[in-house]
């Protein structure tokens, strides 16, 4: 079984989510295209080797009040965040470390989340006692969007 806690705080100058105890900043005020925030900065990466990865990601909004469709759903107004969209190294060349990361969310006027994607894949160089010749460090993520609304 799986537990998760969730919680949104919103003040006048932004909006926060903590999840499973991790606070991040979302959306902040006010919504002009490229403006940047510290989304993570709530999250102590320091001390957390499982969470370096979130350290110093710079959030940006793109273009507001944006016309999109989602999963077949016509949205007239929303906002992307893009929160890291990041490669180290070569993914395609396995003799070498290499690392994605890329995070992305969008918002609908008057119904909130709509779309979020997720992704953090490592690879380590070569070992000898490996049989693939390279170790998959991790590789995993999540890609979400609505389904249908009632507004």
């Amino acid at each position: 079984d799986l537990l998760t806690t969730y919680r949104v705080s919103i003040d006048s100058a932004k909006i926060a989510v903590t999840e499973n105890n991790l606070r991040f900043v979302k959306l902040v005020s006010p919504l002009r295209e490229e403006l940047t925030w510290k989304g993570n900065s709530f999250l102590n990466t320091n001390d957390n080797n499982n969470l370096a990865f979130l350290d110093g990601w710079l959030y940006s909004y793109g273009k507001p009040n944006e016309s999109q469709t989602i999963n077949g759903n016509p949205f007239k107004e929303t906002v992307s965040v893009f929160q890291k969209n990041d490669t180290i190294g070569n993914p395609n060349d396995k003799k070498m470390y290499a690392e994605i990361i890329y995070s992305k969310e969008v918002y609908a006027k008057n119904i909130g989340l709509v779309y979020k994607e997720f992704i953090h894949e490592t690879w380590q160089p070569p070992n000898a006692n490996l049989v693939n010749g390279y170790y998959e460090e991790g590789s995993y993520g999540i890609k979400l969007s609505i389904i249908k609304h009632n507004f």
